[in-house]
């Protein structure tokens, strides 16, 4: 987290130190997300969300740039059923009836992001950069009651890395490609009682992804 606020700081401040650039305004935004979670143990399926937000680019010279944005996210997972052996038995519904078909995960996330722009042309752009993850929901359903999950806590806030592309179709009309992988866990460290007389430790180290395709308007 250190690091992530160290490099937001550096990007920033080279907008004071280069005034001779352009200011392209900002972009109002919203597309579809893809979403999943990797590199932890429980499988994980995609999960089809959207997003809308706003971000703000300036031009330092014809081949670097700089942009702050704010997204409103809606991510997740899908958790088969049938694969959740043998910590199936940690979820529960609300009502202590049986799970019967898959899990989905739908998270809400507000992402902070702070991107430098590479320009290949005047119209494309790499992006490249950190973002600020703060989830502030979380809900397991299945058949669309609430599932229960024990055991094991959501982190609140994280650190992502964005990568991705920004073409200018117009001057106004701008669509973007761009991929995040969360830099810090997405669960607590937990602890459970897998067959009811011994502890078992589990760490797990769940990230998740995510890519976005979005459609802007510049102003």
């Amino acid at each position: 987290m250190k690091r992530f606020i160290l490099f937001a700081l550096i990007l920033l401040s080279l907008s004071t130190a280069h005034a001779a650039g352009e200011n392209r305004g900002c972009i109002v935004k919203g597309g579809v997300n893809f979403s999943n979670m990797v590199m932890g143990t429980m499988p994980h399926g995609m999960k089809v969300g959207g997003h809308v937000g706003a971000e703000w680019e300036y031009a330092f010279s014809q081949r670097l740039g700089l942009s702050g944005g704010l997204l409103l996210s809606f991510q997740g997972a899908k958790f088969e059923l049938n694969k959740l052996n043998p910590i199936g038995h940690y979820f529960k519904t609300e009502n202590g009836h049986a799970i019967e078909s898959d899990i989905n995960y739908s998270a809400i996330y507000f992402n902070i992001s702070v991107l430098a722009k590479f320009y290949i042309t005047r119209n494309l752009a790499f992006d490249l950069g950190p973002q600020l993850a703060v989830n502030v929901q979380n809900r397991f359903s299945s058949d669309g009651n609430k599932v229960l999950k024990e055991g094991r806590g959501l982190e609140s806030m994280g650190a992502d890395i964005v990568a991705g592309f920004t073409y200018n179709v117009t001057r106004r009309v701008v669509v973007q490609a761009h991929y995040s992988l969360s830099l810090t866990k997405s669960w607590n460290d937990y602890q459970v009682d897998a067959t009811g007389t011994n502890v078992t430790y589990f760490n797990s180290d769940d990230r998740i992804q995510n890519i976005l395709l979005s459609v802007g308007i510049r102003f």
